[in-house]
């Protein structure tokens, strides 16, 4: 049945309004970006709504457009903030890491942890601090721990941080973290020697080494 024709008219008046629309501000897309409206004179035409199917239609065009951007390049590298005194240049035992790590955190009142990074004969490259928590805990993440052993060239570390509170018996966490950074060093051959917990105001570490809890 043929349409009415004030129907057929209100139709291509509401297309011709919608067009003129879309050339002459800009409109958000199906993903929501905004776009500026192009014309024929400019790059290219936009999509217009055709009465006739009820439906966008793009102009022909004979040629697709052309993509361009620019791809950044990063260099990667470590910079050293600061020196820190050390009587140990050599790992001997867990009590030279928590000599070391009880020197550098003795007046934090924070979670901090750190990674000891070391070559092949545990001589000591340098130090990285990975995380800043809170009184009780900090937040971890492996990536975080072995970046700076990659750029370091580590063979191996030692993972310490303190408990502000002077318990240093690990908790469930410490454990479970310990275990899965141990797993991540084997997948990438850099070993994870040792995690020990230092507390505040006191000489008292705990070595998972020492404890036989590395389930290497």
């Amino acid at each position: 049945m043929p349409r009415p024709k004030k129907q057929t008219l209100r139709r291509e008046r509401l297309a011709e309004l919608y067009n003129q629309l879309q050339t002459e501000r800009p409109f958000r897309d199906q993903a929501g970006r905004v776009r500026e409206p192009t014309t024929a004179h400019g790059q290219g035409q936009l999509h217009l709504f055709s009465p006739a199917t009820n439906s966008l239609s793009a102009p022909q065009s004979s040629q697709a457009p052309a993509l361009s951007g620019t791809l950044p390049v990063y260099r990667i590298q470590l910079v050293e903030v600061e020196r820190i005194q050390s009587s140990a240049a050599q790992l001997r035992s867990s009590f030279d890491a928590a000599s070391l790590l009880q020197d550098y955190l003795h007046d934090v009142d924070r979670e901090h942890f750190v990674v000891l990074l070391l070559n092949r004969k545990n001589r000591f490259i340098g130090m990285n601090m990975v995380s800043i928590g809170s009184l009780t805990a900090s937040v971890v993440h492996p990536r975080e721990v072995f970046k700076a052993a990659i750029l370091a060239n580590a063979s191996a570390i030692i993972c310490g941080h303190n408990h502000p509170s002077g318990d240093t018996e690990p908790s469930h966490e410490d454990r479970t973290l310990t275990n899965r950074l141990v797993e991540c060093g084997k997948m990438m051959g850099i070993d994870v020697l040792d995690h020990v917990i230092v507390g505040h105001g006191n000489t008292s570490y705990y070595s998972f080494a020492d404890q036989n809890r590395l389930n290497l």
